[in-house]
């Protein structure tokens, strides 16, 4: 019985350690099979691949069959548009920052949205950086880097607020008006395949100007906001690590060397370069600096330039494009919510400012921002000219260009009028383009009043140029307030022939029965002074010459032939 008894017990707990020892093996088998549906397809395919989640957790609880988890908290929407080699824009698709246990373990982690209906984002005015949106069924695929919503989904749209990253720490988001001094991270990568070409010397002086260029995104900058935005490198000062890794050049390369980018979409080695950065430093790379440009090895597919989301942080170039003035400019003014300035149906025509198409040259062009941007950046506000919409509405007065702010006059001189026509729920801007020192190279409408549009309101909105006028020139904007009739905006003469003032164009805005004014306070300066003195001298000269020549010769002539005959005749008769 003892044997029998002894036998039973070896028979149980072999059977025991078996059962135990299954269960382990399946447990080891849904580790492996969550971190498998977690690590995706190593990034070489889809919008980012699973370079995006590297140093992610162990999985999500919600993880399903398709290795998509479940989204439990709601995303704060991203925009962004792409410039291409050929002066296209495309829309690109909705992105969303993932919020708390969404982010399974990232510090930051952005998903390109699938499957919201076509004209969404207008119809819920959905504003990039601040307005969120959730959809319980909603679904995070980390191999692709998308989020996924189900047919007829019922998405629910927030408001963030200002001020948010995403992350809860206030940083990231600029959606105040752009006056400070900012630091900035620019990142070039080694690719499995490919290197950005520019180095890390190149890169620096290109963008802050650190060598010998002098037309850069720092300088340009400084220039066209006289100091009130600045752009400066960013440092190592601060951050969760041991190593010196920026340097005093603002520049660092990360190695995405399990990366290849060669015929790759743009997204692959940006997810990858995320995904990095956030190893090497310790933290979201918008912790790093408040802004950071991605230089993408050459090799992508497509033939873009460059891209930025809005009211956001982060700004990409395809290679040489981060050497372009131009093209920074450009990309880090939608990063400060500056929208397109287009001419006619072409987004970026407008070509007087940095909004408008870039250009390849890494010199060139000097120039700054249109009438609406620079009125949006609030850099002027001083000079700036508010018109609201009225039966009877009559102004004049002098424009001069931001270029010559240090000689403009607060009570004489202004820089920006705004009409807003209420109606139309358009806004009307008109300033003067002085092509000078760092506007010097302007593209168009250079020395010219012009006259732009945009909705209403200081948000991200593109802008329309639709004139520009010279001496004398003059633009109808039709059907006023609702009226049927024109309001119309007026050159009345433009100088900039004095030396010591800034080049001014009288301007007169008029609607309904106001007359037209004389052009009086340009005018007045310049003929009183000069013409004044000029006839002084003549009068003088001719007075003193006539009145002392015939006086003195014609006295003494008629005497002599008076005393002559009288001596003579008297003794004759005697």
């Amino acid at each position: 019985l003892l044997a029998m008894r002894f036998i039973q017990l070896v028979l149980i707990a072999t059977l025991s350690v078996a059962a135990l020892g299954a269960e382990h093996s399946q447990l080891r088998r849904n580790l492996k099979n969550n971190g498998v549906n977690n690590k995706g397809n190593n990034g070489n395919s889809g919008n980012g691949g699973n370079a995006s989640n590297a140093g992610s957790s162990n999985g999500n609880s919600n993880s399903n069959s398709n290795g998509r988890r479940k989204s439990t908290q709601e995303c704060v929407v991203v925009t962004s548009d792409m410039q291409f080699a050929d002066r296209h824009d495309e829309e690109r698709p909705l992105s969303c920052e993932l919020q708390g246990d969404d982010l399974n373990g990232r510090k930051y982690k952005m998903v390109t949205i699938n499957g919201l209906p076509s004209g969404f984002a207008k119809k819920n005015n959905i504003k990039s950086g601040k307005s969120t949106i959730f959809n319980a069924d909603a679904e995070i695929d980390d191999g692709t880097g998308e989020m996924y919503f189900g047919d007829n989904a019922d998405v629910q749209v927030g408001n963030r607020g200002n001020g948010n990253n995403g992350n809860g720490n206030g940083n990231g988001r600029r959606l105040a008006a752009p006056i400070g001094t900012f630091s900035m991270l620019v990142v070039r990568m080694e690719a499995q395949d490919a290197q950005t070409t520019a180095t890390e010397a190149t890169l620096s002086d290109k963008i802050f100007g650190t060598g010998s260029d002098t037309v850069n995104l720092s300088e340009q900058y400084s220039a066209c906001s006289y100091n009130q935005l600045n752009f400066v490198k960013a440092t190592d000062a601060g951050h969760n690590m041991n190593d010196a890794l920026i340097g005093d050049d603002g520049v660092i390369t990360l190695d995405i060397l399990d990366t290849a980018v060669t015929g790759v979409d743009n997204g692959v080695p940006r997810d990858a370069a995320l995904a990095k950065g956030e190893a090497v430093f310790g933290e979201s790379l918008n912790l790093v600096a408040d802004y950071v440009m991605f230089c993408i090895p050459p090799g992508t597919s497509g033939g873009w330039i460059a891209y930025a989301y809005v009211n956001h942080w982060l700004s990409v170039y395809n290679d040489n494009w981060c050497t372009s003035p131009s093209g920074q400019m450009h990309e880090v003014g939608h990063n400060l919510g500056m929208a397109h300035a287009g001419e006619g149906t072409a987004a970026y025509a407008d070509q007087s400012g940095m909004m408008g198409f870039s250009y390849s040259s890494d010199e060139a062009p000097k120039m700054c921002f249109n009438g609406p941007k620079t009125y949006q950046f609030n850099w002027f506000s001083a000079y700036h000219v508010d018109l609201l919409s009225s039966d009877n509405l009559l102004w004049n007065g002098n424009l001069v260009g931001f270029v010559e702010k240090s000689k403009a006059e607060n009570d004489v001189d202004h820089m920006i009028i705004r009409i807003q026509d209420a109606s139309s729920r358009e806004d009307i801007y008109v300033h003067f383009n002085r092509k000078l020192e760092f506007n010097s190279e302007t593209k168009e409408g250079d020395n010219q009043v012009m006259v732009a549009t945009r909705a209403e309101g200081l948000e991200y909105s593109p802008s329309t140029l639709v004139a520009k006028l010279g001496d004398t020139g003059k633009y109808e904007y039709a059907n006023f307030n609702g009226s049927g009739q024109p309001l119309t905006i007026e050159v009345l003469a433009i100088d900039m022939t004095q030396p010591e003032a800034p080049g001014r164009a009288n301007v007169v805005v008029r609607f309904g029965a106001a007359p037209t004014p004389a052009p009086v306070n340009p005018p007045s300066p310049a003929p009183v002074v000069a013409p004044t003195p000029a006839p002084v001298d003549p009068t003088e000269a001719p007075v003193a010459p006539p009145t002392s020549a015939p006086v003195v010769p014609a006295t003494p002539a008629p005497v002599d032939p008076t005393e002559a005959p009288v001596d003579p005749p008297t003794p004759a008769p005697v």
